[in-house]
């Protein structure tokens, strides 16, 4: 018998992985209710949300806790002040995402839930989120629904055991260069890591590279330890005390867990397991779960908020893998004829970076920052930065390469680029100038780039100063917050290239900024914003407008 039940499956996804599930989902569906309808974000209005009965979202989360493209618009008007009130509607979200993320890991599933849980809607199930490995999350998630539906068993279709692939595909590198790009002795020092692969591969300029990387035995002794403490109150070592056996086998699997990166989702699986009835009340506070990930370290966890787990429950806390995400840094070679000049600026890869290569299919480089930070009087390098810059040079390292739509460049060679960074979020732009090259652009290119020290942190110097000289780069402006003489911060180059920006923007060039984390990049569009409304001679919502726009265009892009 049918279950009288309207089910929209709402569907928000960018490289498809969303949508492949929320399709498995109708179809689990369908053989059990009247009414099934499967809906892509972009073709949802907001405005049909209290007319639902029960809707089953699957959403995706993009860059730094971003909704995908096609969402952007409903997440807008579903967070706004004028979104309906859903009253009588049921509904449960999916996410799919990436823990290599960090903090914004699955950020648009918890925010549509929460959301849709203050608009008056009833959850039929908490929300679940799934790692970049997600296939089996989800299966059980299907099935969760099946069964919170009242389906008996058996009356459902069975799942199609052919599992969706993550969009990306890992392979074994050789680390076979290192380069310092700061200052010896800097406080922040800079690194160009340069990867070879056995065979050519393939990506675009702003496509990532997620490296999985090998805890260190301090790192996973001082979890380990915690865990033991919260429990037992015990002291150093007394993990590795109290049963040899079973911390060498826990240890052995948190090498290639991610154990030093705090989430909203690791505190969530922790109170649901630790027992502590404080943590598992404050779960619900999406302010308290992005506070206290910022500000804490993993084992802070079993310190602030000891239970009753076991030790072996550390592996059902930790369940991510051991990967970090970095822009890649080069571009792969376009043959063509000739000298392979760069259309009229006449610039040529070799002249500009005389050692990319012969091997340049083979070849990624990654921009990568070694990350410092002080803990319990002690300096602790980051875990990813660490493994990268302390291996010895023709180490293999396991690493995907990672499709990101969001921030691909104009394949338009006469298309004008304005590129804006901070620190080492350079990188892309290094890529996107040697494709460039490669490709004879003949459109102009503008980058703003903002660090702290001319003598410590002026990363790619030489290189920038070439593509300059050559025509390659059009116009290049650097803002350093530390220098005595003049500190300037990257959003005071927008502001005083205020008429020239505005000029640019209005004849058809695109936008890209890139920062890590949101508030350095909400502080860059903001002067971008400011620049619009003073320049433009808008209202401060007509510039937010304007700014949405070209968003939406795919003109502007963070």
């Amino acid at each position: 018998m049918l279950l009288s039940r309207r089910i929209t499956v709402l569907s928000a996804s960018e490289t498809g992985n969303s949508r492949e599930v929320a399709e498995r989902l109708r179809d689990a569906l369908e053989p059990l209710c009247d009414t099934v309808r499967l809906v892509d974000a972009l073709d949802y209005q907001a405005s049909s949300l209290p007319g639902e009965d029960l809707l089953l979202m699957v959403t995706s989360t993009q860059g730094e806790g971003e909704p995908p493209m096609e969402a952007e618009e409903l997440y807008d008007d579903v967070m706004g002040e004028a979104a309906p009130r859903m009253d009588g509607v049921e509904f449960a979200v999916l996410g799919l995402g990436d823990s290599a993320y960090g903090v914004n890991f699955n950020r648009m599933a918890r925010r549509f839930d929460a959301r849709y849980a203050e608009l008056g809607a009833h959850r039929l199930m908490p929300h679940r989120e799934c790692d970049l490995d997600y296939e089996a999350t989800a299966e059980r998630w299907i099935g969760d629904v099946v069964a919170a539906l009242g389906a008996k068993p058996g009356e459902s279709s069975p799942v199609s055991e052919d599992v969706v692939s993550p969009d990306a595909s890992e392979d074994a590198y050789t680390l076979v260069g290192r380069t310092l790009l700061s200052a010896p002795g800097c406080a922040k020092q800079v690194y160009r890591i340069r990867l070879a692969a056995a065979h050519a591969i393939e990506y675009e300029p702003g496509d990532m590279m997620a490296v999985r990387y090998r805890n260190d035995d301090e790192t996973v002794r001082r979890v380990l330890d915690a865990a033991a403490a919260a429990r037992d109150g015990a002291a150093r070592d007394a993990a590795r005390n109290a049963d040899p056996a079973l911390f060498d086998k826990l240890a052995e699997a948190l090498r290639d867990r991610d154990i030093t990166n705090t989430s909203p989702s690791l505190i969530a699986r922790y109170a649901s397991i630790s027992g502590n009835e404080t943590v598992r009340a404050a779960v619900g506070d999406p302010l308290f779960l992005e506070r206290y990930a910022r500000a804490n370290p993993p084992e802070a966890l079993f310190h602030d908020f000891p239970g009753t787990a076991a030790m072996s429950d550390v592996l059902d806390i930790f369940t991510g893998s051991s990967r970090r995400l970095y822009s890649i840094s080069n571009a792969q070679p376009t043959p063509v004829a000739g000298d392979n000049r760069g259309g009229d600026q006449g610039a040529t890869v070799a002249g500009i970076w005389p050692d990319a290569g012969a091997e340049g299919a083979h070849l990624v480089d990654l921009t990568v920052t070694r990350v410092t930070h002080e803990l319990d009087r002690r300096t602790v390098v980051g875990a990813c930065t660490g493994y990268l810059t302390g291996l010895p040079i023709g180490s293999q390292i396991s690493a995907d390469i990672v499709s990101n739509p969001r921030f691909h460049f104009p394949t338009d060679r006469m298309a004008d680029v304005i590129m804006i960074a901070l620190g080492s979020a350079i990188a892309p732009y290094r890529a996107f100038l040697q494709q460039r090259a490669y490709d004879h652009a003949s459109g102009r290119a503008w980058l703003m780039v903002g660090n702290r020290h001319p003598r410590q942190d002026a990363l790619y110097r030489e290189e920038l100063r070439r593509c300059r000289d050559t025509g390659l780069l059009t116009r290049l402006d650097v803002a350093w917050s530390r220098n005595e003489q003049d500190p300037q911060h990257v959003q005071d180059l927008i502001t005083a290239a205020a008429s020239d920006l505005w000029r640019w923007i209005e004849s058809g060039a695109s936008v890209f900024i890139c920062g890590h984390g949101g508030t350095a990049v909400a502080s860059i569009m903001a002067a971008v914003s400011a620049v619009v409304e003073d320049q433009g001679h808008m209202s401060s919502d007509e510039a937010h407008r304007y700014m949405a726009d070209l968003e939406r265009s795919g003109r502007l892009r963070h």
